[in-house]
This record gives C-alpha cells, structure tokens and sequence, in this order.
C-alpha cells in the first residue's frame, strides 16, 4: 500500500514538472513589449496665435484741398509732438485772394459809414423841413381864424406840413435800417458807436465771412500732427500736388502699442477680456513681453478655410522699445491649469468609433513581468508635447501598452521587453 502512495506521489511530480515545464516554454514565446507606468503630470492649456505690432492711437493724415506741396517737415521715422507741422501746402494765390478780401472789407466798412453820414444828414435836414413846415402851418391856421388869410392858402401849408411829416418818417426809417435798428425805435435813443454799427452791417458782415472762409481754408493747406508718435508713412514728394482724399501721411504712437490677431473659432470659447498674454517676436529674440486682452471681436470671419474671431492685446511693458509697430509676432494666452493629473503618451491611446482606448496591461499574480491585456476606454483632455492628460479611465500607476499594438488583442498575455535578458 504504501508503495502505491509512493508511486502516485512520484507520476504527480513528474507530471506536474512536464506541464510546468510546457507553460515556462509557451510564456517565454509570449510578445515582448514596452509597458508605460501612468504618472502625474502638470498640464497648461495655451491658446496661440499669429499677429502683428500695431499702435493703439494712430492718425492718417488726410489732404481736403487741391494744391501743390511747398515743403515736406519730416520723414518716415521722425518723432513728431502733436501740434508738429508735418507738410505745407504753396498759399500763393489764396493770399491774393486774402488781400484782395482785405480790402474789400475795408472798402465796405468805408461805404457803410458814408452812407450813415449820408442818411443823418438827410435826417436832420428833414427834421429842419419839418419844424418849419409845422411854423408855418400853425401861422397860417392862426391867420385863417382871423380872417387873413385864405382857406386856399391855409390847405398849402397843412399839405406842405404833411409832406415834411412824410419825408422825415422816411429819412427816420432809412436811417434807423442803416443802423440795424428796430423800427419803432426813435433816432435819438440809439447809444451804439459808429464803430460798432458799421461791423455790424450786413455788408460788413458778409464780407468779413468771405475773408474768415477763405483763412480758414488756408488752415487747411498745413497739415499737423495731432498726436504724438513717430512718422510711419509719407506718401508724397515736394513740389508735387495733392488732391482731396489724399493720404498725405500716417503717424502712430510708438508709446501705446497693441497685437492684433485672429484666434480659431474652437479656441474662442476659452478667450476673454483681462486675460494675461505672453508676447514673442523674431524682431525681439530672447525676449518675451507681458500683455492683457483688451478686445474680442464681436463676429467671427471667415479667412481662407477657416473661421477666426479677431482680438487684441494691450503691450504692458516695452522696455527698450524693443517692441516695433508692423513687426510679426505670436501670443500665448495661458487659459487653463492642471495639477498632478494622469498622463499617458500621445501615441498610446487608439480611436475606434470616435472612442479613445488604451491597452490596460494587469499584472500576473505570480510574475509581474507578465500581464494580462484589456481594452480600456479613456477620456484625454490637454495635449501636451509628448503626453496627453487622462480625464477618465486611468489612474497613476496603472501600467499600459505604450505604443506598438501590432498582433495584440484584448486577452492576450504579454511579456515585458525591458526586463527580458537575451
């Protein structure tokens, strides 16, 4: 009996020893491959684009007459203060005509005021008129009462009357519209001095309108800075002649310098106001400048392919002025965070039906170079350079394929490469 113990003790081993020895020789042909352990990672979601340095004041200067250029103040790149001439325009005939304006204002004020000499005159006269045309019909009716005189004599000298009555209504009513006054006004109360009724004409008026028009006009054939800044554009030669609509120069304000630039439509929802920006330029290599977004464009465009919404950004600092308006650059706006968030290799992950999976490797029990492989789902979220961050599916720690997934199905057991020994 215990021989036949003994026996079966030995058939088991030896049986136990050949299956042993069948699964080493199975798992030492199992696919060697690389295993990636999930770790934590920091992510940074950035949003970039392409733009270009322009001033937040500028002024085009813009021509509103004909004319030929008679001197050019400045160049493209000259520093103006607001208030700089920048180009005048040839004023030759227009002072003709100034002086010309001059005196005829001279020669109407000289008119207006023989004409109240005039007018005053014929007043006083008729006032004259009237007195004595009063005496003498007053004499007359006196006479009449008494008999000495006739009712033919006595009606010439009230008609005579009345006709002095008229004429002086009328040397009053002129005299009073020479004077610019009301005409219920009597002659004597009008206290203004000559000076000041002259200048007050319509005569007068007019002609120190047609004199102001023409200076201001003048005013027009000098053209100024109205900001400061520095001459970006001078778009016309001396002697040559300009016409209205012209641009005749463009300055901008090298001091308050923005970036405008055009942001994807599918990164827009991450953009608004306030934001800080990062600024690179090829035209400051090494340096990077400090903005904010001031602006997002109401509309979205749609240039080439694709759908863009404009923005811009305040340049905060510039030192050295390294910053120069209608250079190339590109902003960075850094619009989330993450911290210690799982990370897997880009190349990693696999797409089947718009859904993201990774090979999830589970380790076997008794050899942890061995593992198991399962489809996982995952949900990925920032890509980064190299990694891309895992919102759902995976943990750290968690080991996966990392790459080549060639003759792998879920349910396979693997091998790990790096720890095989040729």
């Amino acid at each position: 009996m215990k021989k036949k113990v003994i026996y079966i003790i030995i058939i088991s081993i030896i049986v136990l020893s050949v299956l042993i020895g069948i699964i080493s020789r199975n798992r030492s042909r199992l696919q060697k491959v690389e295993v990636y352990t999930v770790e934590n990672e920091d992510f940074v979601r950035e949003v970039s684009s392409n733009g270009e340095i322009i001033s937040i004041e500028s002024e085009h200067i813009v021509s509103t007459v004909n004319g030929k250029i008679e001197k050019i103040y400045g160049e493209a790149g000259d520093l103006v203060k607001k208030g700089d001439l920048i180009l005048s325009l040839d004023l030759d005939d227009l002072e003709l005509q100034r002086q010309n304006l001059l005196t005829t204002l001279e020669s109407t004020r000289i008119m207006v005021r023989k004409e109240l000499i005039s007018l005053r005159s014929a007043y006083m006269q008729a006032v004259t008129g009237y007195e004595q045309a009063e005496r003498e019909y007053l004499r007359s009716e006196d006479l009449h009462k008494k008999e000495f005189t006739s009712d033919v004599e006595l009606q010439s000298r009230r008609d005579a009357f009345h006709i002095a009555h008229d004429t002086l209504t009328s040397a009053m009513q002129q005299l009073r519209f020479r004077e610019g006054r009301d005409p219920d006004e009597s002659a004597e109360m009008d206290s203004r001095s000559d000076d000041r009724i002259v200048e007050e004409s319509p005569e007068v008026k007019q002609a120190y309108l047609n004199l102001k028009s023409l200076e201001s006009d003048m005013e027009n054939y000098s053209f100024h800075s109205s900001i400061d800044g520095v001459i970006t554009a001078i778009n016309v030669e001396e002697r040559g002649v300009v016409s209205p609509g012209v641009v005749i120069a463009s300055i901008h304000n090298s001091g308050h310098l923005e970036v405008i630039a055009n942001i994807d439509e599918v990164d827009l929802s991450y953009i608004s106001e306030e934001q800080d920006v990062k600024i690179e330029s090829d035209s400051f290599i090494g340096e990077q400048l400090k903005g904010k977004v001031t602006k997002v464009a109401p509309i979205i465009r749609k240039i080439g392919d694709s759908r863009v919404c404009e923005i811009r950004v305040k340049i905060l600092e510039n030192p050295d002025d390294v910053a120069k308006i209608g250079a190339s650059c590109s902003i960075f706006i850094t619009v989330e965070n993450k911290i210690a968030r799982p990370a897997i290799p880009v190349e990693s992950y696999f797409i089947e039906e718009n859904k993201k999976y990774v090979f999830l490797l589970e380790p076997d029990e008794y050899d942890e170079n061995i593992f198991s492989v399962r489809k996982q789902e995952i949900e990925t979220g920032i890509l980064g350079i190299e990694t891309v961050e895992v919102i759902s599916g995976l943990t750290a720690g968690d080991s996966i394929l990392n790459s080549d997934r060639t003759g792998i199905l879920e349910g396979d057991e693997v091998k790990r490469a790096e720890d095989d020994n040729p």
